[in-house]
Protein backbone atom coordinates (compact mmCIF):
# COMPACT_ATOMS: atom_id res chain seq x y z
CA UNK A 1 0.00 0.00 0.00
CA UNK A 2 1.31 3.43 -0.91
CA UNK A 3 1.80 6.03 1.83
CA UNK A 4 -0.70 8.45 0.22
CA UNK A 5 -3.38 5.80 0.03
CA UNK A 6 -2.85 4.95 3.69
CA UNK A 7 -2.99 8.60 4.73
CA UNK A 8 -6.13 9.28 2.69
CA UNK A 9 -7.84 6.28 4.23
CA UNK A 10 -6.77 7.28 7.74
CA UNK A 11 -7.93 10.87 7.29
CA UNK A 12 -11.23 9.65 5.85
CA UNK A 13 -11.94 7.41 8.80
CA UNK A 14 -11.00 10.12 11.32
CA UNK A 15 -13.26 12.69 9.62
CA UNK A 16 -16.12 10.25 9.19
CA UNK A 17 -15.87 9.83 5.41
CA UNK A 18 -17.19 6.56 4.16
CA UNK A 19 -19.38 6.03 7.22
CA UNK A 20 -22.49 7.32 5.50
CA UNK A 21 -22.56 10.38 7.72
CA UNK A 22 -20.30 12.43 5.44
CA UNK A 23 -17.33 14.44 6.56
CA UNK A 24 -17.57 16.27 9.86
CA UNK A 25 -15.51 19.19 8.59
CA UNK A 26 -13.49 19.13 5.40
CA UNK A 27 -12.04 21.32 2.69
CA UNK A 28 -13.94 24.50 1.97
CA UNK A 29 -16.40 23.89 4.81
CA UNK A 30 -13.46 23.81 7.22
CA UNK A 31 -12.04 27.05 5.87
CA UNK A 32 -15.43 28.79 6.02
CA UNK A 33 -16.08 27.62 9.57
CA UNK A 34 -12.73 28.95 10.79
CA UNK A 35 -13.34 32.66 10.24
CA UNK A 36 -11.11 35.07 12.06
CA UNK A 37 -12.68 37.22 14.77
CA UNK A 38 -12.98 40.91 13.91
CA UNK A 39 -10.44 42.83 15.98
CA UNK A 40 -10.43 46.63 16.15
CA UNK A 41 -7.62 48.38 14.32
CA UNK A 42 -4.60 49.04 16.55
CA UNK A 43 -3.83 52.71 17.19
CA UNK A 44 -1.73 54.78 19.56
CA UNK A 45 -3.76 56.32 22.38
CA UNK A 46 -1.03 58.20 24.27
CA UNK A 47 1.60 60.72 23.27
CA UNK A 48 5.06 61.65 24.51
CA UNK A 49 7.25 62.97 25.82
CA UNK A 50 6.63 60.37 28.55
CA UNK A 51 6.06 56.66 27.91
CA UNK A 52 2.88 54.78 28.80
CA UNK A 53 2.37 51.06 29.29
CA UNK A 54 0.30 48.43 31.07
CA UNK A 55 2.14 45.49 32.55
CA UNK A 56 0.09 43.08 34.62
CA UNK A 57 -0.06 39.54 33.27
CA UNK A 58 -3.47 38.51 34.58
CA UNK A 59 -5.37 41.81 34.61
CA UNK A 60 -7.20 43.69 31.87
CA UNK A 61 -6.40 47.39 31.37
CA UNK A 62 -9.90 48.32 30.08
CA UNK A 63 -12.89 49.17 32.26
CA UNK A 64 -16.20 47.40 31.60
CA UNK A 65 -17.55 50.31 29.53
CA UNK A 66 -14.51 50.38 27.22
CA UNK A 67 -14.01 54.08 27.89
CA UNK A 68 -10.98 54.02 30.20
CA UNK A 69 -7.61 52.34 29.78
CA UNK A 70 -5.37 51.86 32.82
CA UNK A 71 -1.75 52.80 32.19
CA UNK A 72 1.50 53.68 33.90
CA UNK A 73 3.55 56.72 32.88
CA UNK A 74 7.35 56.78 33.10
CA UNK A 75 10.28 58.86 31.79
CA UNK A 76 12.07 55.83 30.24
CA UNK A 77 11.25 52.82 28.08
CA UNK A 78 12.72 49.39 27.41
CA UNK A 79 13.04 48.09 30.98
CA UNK A 80 11.06 47.58 34.16
CA UNK A 81 10.93 50.44 36.67
CA UNK A 82 13.48 50.19 39.47
CA UNK A 83 12.79 50.82 43.14
CA UNK A 84 12.65 54.55 43.84
CA UNK A 85 12.07 55.64 40.24
CA UNK A 86 9.00 57.82 39.69
CA UNK A 87 6.00 56.15 38.08
CA UNK A 88 2.49 57.55 37.72
CA UNK A 89 -0.59 55.32 37.55
CA UNK A 90 -3.44 56.83 35.56
CA UNK A 91 -6.31 56.39 33.13
CA UNK A 92 -6.53 57.19 29.43
CA UNK A 93 -9.99 58.55 28.64
CA UNK A 94 -10.72 57.14 25.18
CA UNK A 95 -13.84 59.33 24.81
CA UNK A 96 -12.05 62.64 25.58
CA UNK A 97 -9.29 62.76 22.95
CA UNK A 98 -7.26 60.06 24.78
CA UNK A 99 -6.53 62.39 27.69
CA UNK A 100 -4.20 60.86 30.31
CA UNK A 101 -5.51 61.43 33.83
CA UNK A 102 -2.97 60.76 36.61
CA UNK A 103 -4.37 58.91 39.65
CA UNK A 104 -1.34 58.33 41.88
Amino acid sequence: MKRRTLLKGTAGSVLGWGSGAGPLIAGRAMAESMTQPAYPQARAVTRGPKHHFFGYYDKYPWDTTGRYLLAMEVDFIGRDPKAGEPLTVGLVDLKRDNQYMPLD
